[in-house]
C-alpha cells in the first residue's frame, strides 16, 4: 500500500499534510510523507525500546524467509551427496566484511535520499522494491536470516541502538523455558507450541540473545566500533545538509520541524551544483554529498574515541582488559543515547498532526526512554552477563538436589535470581567435593554445549562458580580431563564453531521429537518408519541446515544407543524409586489421617502406570538396571508437591483440601503456583476459591470407610456425587428387619443401634457401614437399625448408584471384594461383634 501510494501521482495528501502548501518547491504525496515522517521515525523508536519488537514485524525480513518457508532455497550437495542449504561462511569475505558493506550501502541510502529520493515518490518507491528484491534473492541464496544479518543497511542500525539490550527486552540467558528467546527465528508445531527454525546462519546472533552478542562484539568485531561511533556524526552531518538546501527564503526551523524538507522538489535539479567551492575548485553535491556524511562519521569516530580514552583512565588502575573492556561499552552507550536523541530532535514532528505538544513530547519521551536504558547499562559488565548465564545452567544442577525445598525456605528455585543461585551454591552444608564436581561438570558441558564459553576461556569465566562450589583449579582441570574422555568433539571446536552446532542440531532434534510424537515411537529408528516418515525425515535434515556428521550425532542421540537416552531413563528411574518412598511415607501418615488416604491411593496408582511404562523400555535399550540410590528422607510437603501437579485435577484439588484442614499456612504458597498446562476440574476450581463443595462434610468420613480405602480422590468424589446426605432423630427406625435392601449407608453422626433378636443392641459409629451386606446379596434386611442417642446422619447410597459404581469403578469393585474379604475372617470369630444389615 505504501509503495502503491508512491506510485500513484493522482493520490492527493491528505488535508494539513504538507505544512509548506503553496510554497513553490513543495511536492510529493502521501506515501513521502508516512515513510519519512512517520514509518521510519517509528521504526527507530521501536527498536530503542524493544529490538525484538521490530525484528519480528520487519517486511524485509519477511521477505527474505519467503523461499525458506516455500521450500525454494538454494541447496549444494554435500560429501555424502544428499542436499544441504548454502550459508555464509564466517570465514569468507562477506562473512568478515559484512559490517563494512552493511554501513556504505547505509551511506549510499542516506546519499540517495538527500539527491533525489526525499521528495520524489517515483524513486523513493524504487528504492523500497529495490531493497525488496534484494531480500528476496538473498533469502533464495542463503539459509536463514542472511538478509538481515550480512546485507540489510538498517542492521548495524539495529546492533547500534540495541546495544546491550533494548529498554523492555527480554534477558534470554534467563529464560530456560524455551529455547525460542527474543526474536530468533521459529515455527509453529503441530501441537500449536513454538519451536526453533534457526540455521545458525550468524553466531553469536542478535535474534537469539542481543547482550552475548553485544559482549562477544565488543572487541575484534571488525568494523563494528567504527560503525558504532559514526552513527552520531552520520545523524547529525545528515541534518546539517539537510538545513544546507533549504531555500533561502525559508527559516531553518520552520524548513526542518515542519517537514517541509520531505516535499522539496528541487533537489534532482540541485545535484550537479556545488555543495562547496574552495578557490576555482569546485565540488557538486553529487560527490559532496557522500563525502560530507563520510566526513562527519570520521570526526564523530575520532571524538569518541578520545571520550573512551579519558574513561578508560578514569577507572583507574586495575585490569587493563578490564578497563577498556568498561571503557568502550560506556562509549557505545553513549553514542547511541546521543545518536537517538540528535535524531529525535532534528526529526521531532513525527505526530505533526499533534503540533508542538506532540514535538515536545515526543523529545521527552525519548530523552526518558535513553536516559533509562543508559542508567540500566552504565553499570553492567561482561561478567555480570556471564553471572546470570552460568546461573541458569547452575540451576538446573542444584535442581537435582534432594530436600532443596528446605534450604530455600518456601521459595522456588526458579524465583532466585542469578546472584542469590551462586549464594545458595556456597550455602548448602551437604555439598561435598564430588557432589560439587559433578554440578561443576554439568554446568561447565551446557555451556560448552551452547557456545557460551570455549576450553580455553572456560578457567577464567568460571571462576565465580568455582569459589561458590569451594572448588579449586586443579578440580576444573579434572573436569576437562573426564569431559575430554568423554566427549572429546565438545573441547575440540571453539565457541562459535559450537554453538552454531548446536543451534543446527538443537532444530532437527526438536522436529525429529515431533516426528516420534506423532508416530508414537520412543526411540527414532529410520529403517522402521514408513516411506511418507522418511520422507519427512529429509525435510527435516534440509530444513535445519545441518551437514552430515551433525545429522548422524542427532540420530544418534534419539536413537536406541543414545547415552542421553540410558540417561534419561536412569533418571526416572529415580523419579519412580523416589515417589515410591513418598508412597510409603503417605501410607503411614494415613494411619493417623485417614483424609491422606486417597493421596496414598493416587500416589499408588502413579507409581504402577510409570512402572508398567518404565519396564518395557528398559529392556528395548541397551540399558541396566538401575542400582536402588540411598535417598535422603522425604517429606509430607514433597509428597504433597508431587500430588499438586499429578494430571488429575481432582487429586490437585484434595491436596488444596487437606492443606485448607491441615495445612492452612501453606495454603497462600500453594495458590500463588499455578498448574500449569494442566487441566482443572470443579472441584478443584472450588478448593482455589473458598476450599467448600457441596460434599465437602461427607468426604473426610467416606475416606475413613473401608469400601473405599482403595478409592483415589477421583473416585470419592464420585461416590459422593452418586449418593446424599440423610439424617434421623433419635430412636426412629431406618432399616427394618424383612424390608428390601435399597441402599447402604455410611455413619457421619451420630450413632446407630443394630437390634439382632436375643442380642444386646450394636452401636455403629462414625465412618462405619450400614446395610451393605443386604445391598450386595439382595436378602431382605435382617436385623433393625434405630437411631441412637442425638440423632443419626447418613450418607446415603442407593442400589441404583452402588451397581453403577460397581460396573464403573474398579477400585470401589476391589475395596468391596477386601469388605466380603474381611466378613469372612470375622464369620470365623463369631465372638467378634459384626455391624450386619
Amino acid at each position: 500500500m505504501l509503495i502503491t501510494s508512491l506510485l500513484l501521482p493522482g493520490l492527493n495528501p491528505l488535508p494539513g499534510e504538507r505544512p509548506c502548501e503553496g510554497a513553490d518547491f513543495c511536492g510529493g504525496g502521501p506515501g513521502n510523507n508516512l515513510f519519512w515522517n512517520l514509518i521510519l521515525p517509528l521504526v527507530l523508536l521501536s527498536i530503542v525500546v524493544s529490538h525484538e519488537l521490530w525484528r519480528r514485524i520487519c517486511p524485509l525480513s519477511f521477505v527474505s524467509q519467503l523461499c525458506g518457508a516455500l521450500g525454494l532455497q538454494r541447496t549444494r550437495k554435500g560429501p555424502g551427496g544428499k542436499p544441504h542449504l548454502v550459508s555464509v561462511d564466517p570465514n569468507s569475505w562477506l562473512g568478515k566484511h559484512h559490517l563494512q558493506l552493511q554501513w556504505c550501502l547505509l551511506l549510499a541510502g542516506l546519499s540517495v535520499r538527500l539527491l533525489v529520493a526525499n521528495s520524489n515518490g517515483l524513486a523513493l518507491a524504487l528504492l523500497c522494491l529495490t531493497a525488496l528484491l534484494g531480500a528476496l534473492v538473498v533469502g533464495w541464496a542463503y539459509a536463514g536470516k542472511s538478509w538481515c544479518q550480512y546485507f540489510c543497511p538498517l542492521g548495524p542500525v539495529q546492533a547500534v541502538i540495541t546495544g546491550p539490550r533494548g529498554l523492555l527486552g527480554s534477558p534470554a540467558p534467563m529464560n530456560a523455558r524455551t529455547r525460542t528467546t527474543q526474536s530468533m527465528c521459529r515455527t509453529i508445531s503441530p501441537e500449536g507450541a513454538e519451536v526453533s527454525a534457526c540455521v545458525a546462519c550468524s553466531t553469536p546472533c542478535i535474534d537469539i540473545d542481543a547482550e552475548r552478542a553485544y559482549w562477544k562484539n565488543l572487541s575484534g568485531k571488525r568494523g563494528l566500533q567504527w560503525a558504532w561511533t559514526s552513527y552520531p556524526g552520520v545523524v547529525l552531518s545528515f541534518y546539517l545538509l539537510i538545513l544546507a538546501t533549504r531555500p533561502d527564503q525559508v527559516d531553518a526551523y520552520a524548513y526542518l520541524h515542519s517537514g517541509a524538507f520531505s516535499f522539496d522538489t528541487r533537489l534532482p535539479a540541485l545535484a550537479l551544483q556545488p555543495i562547496v567551492s574552495i578557490g576555482p575548485l569546485s565540488i557538486p553535491r553529487l560527490i559532496g554529498i557522500p563525502l560530507a556524511l563520510a566526513a562527519g562519521a570520521a570526526l564523530s569516530s575520532w571524538l569518541l574515541e578520545g571520550v573512551r580514552g579519558w574513561l578508560e583512565g578514569r577507572l583507574g588502575e586495575g585490569d587493563p582488559v578490564r578497563r577498556r573492556a568498561i571503557a568502550t561499552h560506556r562509549t557505545r552507550l553513549l553514542a547511541t543515547v546521543l545518536a537517538v536523541n540528535l535524531f529525535f530532535f532534528f526529526k521531532s514532528n513525527v505526530f505533526w498532526f499533534a503540533g508542538m505538544p506532540g514535538e515536545r513530547l515526543i523529545a521527552f519521551a525519548v530523552a526518558a526512554i535513553t536516559a533509562a536504558w543508559l542508567w540500566r547499562g552504565w553499570w553492567r559488565e561482561e561478567a555480570t552477563y556471564r553471572r546470570e548465564s552460568t546461573s541458569e545452567s547452575l540451576r538446573r544442577q542444584l535442581a537435582r538436589l534432594p530436600n532443596l525445598s528446605q534450604v530455600l525456605d518456601n521459595r522456588r528455585l526458579e524465583d532466585l535470581s542469578a546472584l542469590e543461585i551462586f549464594t545458595l551454591a556456597k550455602a548448602i552444608p551437604t555439598l561435598g567435593l564430588n557432589q560439587a564436581r559433578d554440578i561443576y561438570r554439568g554446568v561447565m558441558e551446557d555451556l560448552l554445549r551452547k557456545g557460551r564459553i570455549s576450553r580455553a576461556e572456560s578457567l577464567l569465566q568460571l571462576q565465580e562458580l568455582r569459589q561458590s562450589l569451594k572448588l579449586e583449579d586443579q578440580d576444573h582441570h579434572a573436569v576437562v580431563r573426564q569431559l575430554a574422555e568423554r566427549e572429546p568433539r565438545l573441547l575440540e571446536i571453539d565457541g562459535l564453531q559450537r554453538q552454531r552446532q548446536d543451534l543446527r542440531e538443537e532444530v532437527a532434534r526438536e522436529s525429529l521429537q515431533e516426528l516420534m510424537q506423532v508416530a508414537g515411537i520412543e526411540v527414532l529408528n529410520p529403517d522402521t518408519l514408513s516411506d511418507s516418515q522418511r520422507e519427512r525425515l529429509d525435510q527435516i535434515r534440509l530444513s535445519s541446515g545441518v551437514n552430515p556428521a551433525e545429522w548422524d550425532s542427532v540420530l544418534k542421540v534419539l536413537g536406541p544407543d543414545s547415552p542421553q537416552l540410558q540417561e534419561r531413563l536412569r533418571q526416572r528411574w529415580g523419579q519412580l524409586n523416589r515417589a515410591r518412598e513418598l508412597q510409603v511415607l503417605l501410607e503411614r501418615h494415613a494411619l493417623g489421617d485417614p483424609l491422606l488416604r486417597p493421596l496414598a491411593r493416587a500416589l499408588k496408582i502413579r507409581n504402577q502406570c510409570l512402572a508398567e511404562e518404565l519396564e518395557p523400555r528398559r529392556h528395548a535399550v541397551p540399558l541396566e538396571s538401575p542400582e536402588d540410590a540411598t535417598l535422603a528422607p522425604g517429606s509430607l510437603a514433597e509428597a504433597l508437591d508431587l500430588l499438586w501437579n499429578d494430571p488429575d485435577p481432582d487429586t490437585a484439588g484434595w491436596v488444596l483440601m487437606v492443606e485448607r484442614t491441615r495445612f492452612p499456612d501453606h495454603v497462600p504458597q500453594r495458590l500463588s503456583h499455578p498448574r500449569t498446562g494442566l487441566a482443572g476440574s470443579a472441584f478443584l476450581e472450588a478448593m482455589r476459591r473458598n476450599g467448600s463443595c457441596d460434599a465437602i462434610a461427607e468426604l473426610p468420613v467416606l475416606a475413613r470407610c473401608s469400601l473405599f480405602e482403595d478409592l483415589p480422590p477421583a473416585g470419592l468424589l464420585e461416590v459422593a456425587a452418586k449418593g446424599d446426605v440423610r439424617e434421623w432423630p433419635q430412636g426412629s427406625m431406618l432399616l427394618k428387619a424383612g424390608d428390601r435392601s435399597e441402599g447402604l449407608g455410611v455413619v457421619i453422626r451420630g450413632e446407630a443401634l443394630v437390634q439382632v433378636s436375643g442380642r444386646e443392641p450394636i452401636p455403629v459409629g462414625q465412618g462405619k457401614l450400614l446395610g451393605e451386606m443386604g445391598v450386595i446379596t439382595g436378602d431382605p434386611r435382617s436385623a433393625d437399625v434405630i437411631a441412637g442417642p442425638g440423632g443419626l446422619q447418613l450418607f446415603w447410597l442407593s442400589t441404583e448408584a452402588f451397581e453403577l459404581l460397581l460396573h464403573d469403578s474398579r477400585g470401589f469393585t476391589h475395596g468391596l471384594l477386601h469388605q466380603l474379604v474381611e466378613r469372612l475372617i470375622a464369620r470365623e470369630k463369631p465372638l467378634t461383634p459384626v455391624a450386619v444389615g
